[in-house]
């Protein structure tokens, strides 16, 4: 719960600026560094949940997830199995 939290509040400190792309970049960035930067990890963060703190729809969130997938950045997010392909331009991405 206290690493939900923690996500949570770093999260909504960044919401100001930058697309649903960037936001969502920022987030999985976020999460790998929690993880020691790795490009494989659990989320612990299911996309409904996700969706709830960006205030979008869960299709939304989906439409989002399956273009970074498309453009080679995401192969999956799920809370059980998050999967970076390409994390120079996930950070790109997250950078605005």
């Amino acid at each position: 719960m206290g690493g939900k939290l923690l996500i949570h509040y770093s999260f909504l400190a960044d919401m100001g600026t930058g697309s649903l792309l960037a936001h969502i970049a920022r987030f999985v960035l976020g999460l790998s560094a929690r993880h020691g930067n790795a490009a494989q990890f659990k989320a612990g963060v299911t996309q409904q949940e996700l969706a709830d703190l960006l205030g979008i729809h869960r299709s939304t969130l989906a439409r989002a997830l399956q273009q970074l997938k498309e453009q080679g950045t995401l192969q999956s997010f799920t809370s059980r199995d998050t999967r970076i392909a390409d994390m120079r331009q996930l950070a790109q991405l997250a950078e605005g």
